[in-house]
Formats: structure tokens, sequence, C-alpha cells
């Protein structure tokens, strides 16, 4: 267990260094001669699963220690866009268990590697916001590590990421934090109605996500997935939209105060 620690917080460190490790150069290159390599054989697809499932639970773990920095310097305020790249970037590596070519793979790697930049670039925006500083986030980072402090530490280690039920671990998980936004900014005074209501449509869709693990039909996921982003990005808006309105609504007390 220590070596697994050690060898962890050498990666995560890694990456938090270099904040983004570029898809293409962590996953093998596939040959595209067929001949000398059948790239969508079952050795071939069971490799390159196993492989970014690794590569995709570090890279969250870097995720996760970064958001639990700029929550700290921030009180909270600067870590939601944030947490929204991360979930976003969990879908698209934990959908790859249900995927069968590496075209497929491919693709998601493709966006699983947008969704890191993204990740950097928001992340170095909200360390300037917040005067907070690269070096110590480092340092909470390794401390981190080496206190074991990471909630998904059991599941990491036996890949979690490559078995066929991750997306949906990755769903529910996105059900609850919806689920406590929406119950905070209801005990401020907010009427989240409408934020109801698309999370509902939203958490709908988990049989349509369990069909596609039952089924292992081709193309299923990205279906599903595709449905529940446009429904998360209604509900992103729904929240910016209610973040704006408390912001003027306090502003607007704070002049009535000083008159």
């Amino acid at each position: 267990m220590k070596q697994l620690t050690v060898v962890r917080l050498g990666i995560v460190l890694l990456l938090v260094c270099g904040f983004v490790i570029p898809l293409a150069l962590a996953v093998p290159v596939i040959s595209q001669n067929k001949d000398y390599l059948d790239q969508d054989s079952p050795d071939t697809i069971i490799a390159l699963k196993n492989h970014v499932a690794f590569v995709g639970d570090d890279q969250r773990l870097r995720m996760n220690y970064a958001i639990s920095y700029i929550d700290n310097i921030s009180k909270g305020a600067g870590t939601l866009r944030m947490k929204w790249i991360e979930h976003d970037y969990l879908v698209a590596v934990s959908s790859i268990p249900l995927m069968y070519t590496s075209d497929e793979i491919t693709e998601s790697r493709e966006e699983m590697q947008r969704q890191s930049i993204l990740f950097t670039d928001e992340t170095k925006n909200q360390i300037i916001l917040f005067n907070g500083s690269l070096t110590d986030m480092r340092e909470s980072t390794r401390v981190s590590i080496e206190s074991g402090n990471d909630s998904f530490d059991t599941i990491s280690q036996t890949l979690w990421l490559s078995r066929n039920t991750a997306r949906l671990t990755v769903f529910i998980n996105d059900s609850e934090i919806r689920t406590t936004l929406l119950k905070q900014l209801g005990r401020k005074g907010v009427n989240t109605t409408a934020g109801w209501e698309i999370s509902n449509q939203i958490d709908a869709k988990r049989s349509d996500i369990i069909d596609a693990i039952k089924t292992g039909k081709k193309g299923s996921i990205q279906i599903v997935n595709a449905e529940i982003k446009q429904l998360n990005q209604q509900f992103r808006n729904q929240i910016e939209t209610y973040d704006s309105n408390l912001q003027i609504q306090v502003k607007t007390a704070e002049m009535l105060s000083l008159r």
C-alpha cells in the first residue's frame, strides 16, 4: 500500500506540475497498418480501455486536488465550473468501457484531452482571481496524497473506470451534486423550481444508461450522452442565472444599507 501511494504521488504531482498530459501521448498509439496489428482486436481494445482507465483516474485525482485547493482559498466560491468540467471529463472516460472500436475510443480520448485543457485554464483563472499560488497548490496536493485523502481510493486501485458500470457511477454522483446544489440555493431563498425540473429530466436518463450497459449496442452510450449533455447545459445555464440574481440581490442590499 505504501509503495502504491508513493507511485501515485509521483504521477499526480507530475500531472499537477504539468497541469495536462496530452492524451495522445498518454495512451499507446495504434498502428494504422492492419497487417501489422488489428486495431479493433479484443486484446487491443482491452489494453486500450485499461490504460485509459488508469490515466483517467490519475487525471481525476489531479482535478480533485486542484478543486480542493481552490475551494479552500475561495471559500467555496470558485469551484463550480471546475466541477462541471471534471464531470464532463469523467463522462468521456467512463463511457469508454461501453465502446468497441479504436475509433470510438480515440474520439473519447480527444474529448478527455479537451476537457483537461479547459480544466487547466479554469484552474489558472481561479488561482489568479483568489490570489492563490501554483507552489501552494502543489504542496497541498503532496500533503493530501501522503495522508491518503482520497474518497475514491479503494475503487481507484481496482481500475473502476474500466468497468462497464463506470458511466452509471459518474451519473449517480452527478445527480447527488445537482441535488445538493439545488438544496443550497433553496436555503438561500431561491425559487429552484425550474432547476429541479431540468434535474429530474436528467435523472430520468438513468434507465437509458442502464440499457446501454445491458445491451452493449454499439453507439448507444454516445446517443444517451448527447441527450444528457444538452440537458446538463440547460441546468448549468439555470444555475448561472440563479447565481447572477443572487449577486444582484446582495449588491442591492449593500447599496440600500449605505443610504
